[in-house]
C-alpha cells in the first residue's frame, strides 16, 4: 500500500473533527450579565459600610450571619453582598439562566434522538 495513502487515511478523522469544530463555535461573553447590572445600579465595593449599602439599596430580602469573625450575607434580587463585621468583603451578581438554542450539532443530535 502507498505510504501517502496510509497517512491520508490515518489523518482523515482528525480533519473531519477539525472542520466540524471550526463551523460550530460558542461565544460566551465573560461577565456580560454582571456588566449590564453594574451599569444600572451601584454595586457595593470592598470596604464600604453596611449603612451605606442599606442607604443605597434598601433593606435586604434576606440576611444571615455565621462564624467568627462574623460573616454576614445580605441577599437582594440581583446580588448578594458579603460583609465581615460591618464592612463589605465582596458583592456577587446572581447568575441569570438564559434559553440556549445550542449549536447545530447539538440541535441535530437532539432531533435525531427524538425521532
Amino acid at each position: 500500500m502507498n505510504f501517502q495513502l496510509i497517512k491520508t487515511v490515518a489523518l482523515l478523522p482528525f480533519l473531519l473533527v477539525t472542520s466540524v469544530s471550526a463551523q460550530d463555535s460558542i461565544a460566551v461573553p465573560v461577565g456580560s450579565q454582571s456588566a449590564e447590572l453594574r451599569s444600572t445600579i451601584l454595586i457595593p465595593k470592598w470596604g464600604e459600610s453596611m449603612q451605606s449599602v442599606e442607604d443605597r439599596l434598601g433593606v435586604p430580602q434576606g440576611s444571615e450571619t455565621i462564624g467568627k469573625p462574623a460573616i454576614t450575607s445580605w441577599v437582594y434580587a440581583d446580588i448578594t453582598v458579603y460583609f465581615e463585621g460591618k464592612t463589605v468583603l465582596r458583592t456577587v451578581v446572581h447568575h441569570k439562566k438564559t434559553e440556549s438554542t445550542g449549536t447545530s450539532i447539538a440541535r441535530s443530535s437532539t432531533e435525531k434522538a427524538s425521532n
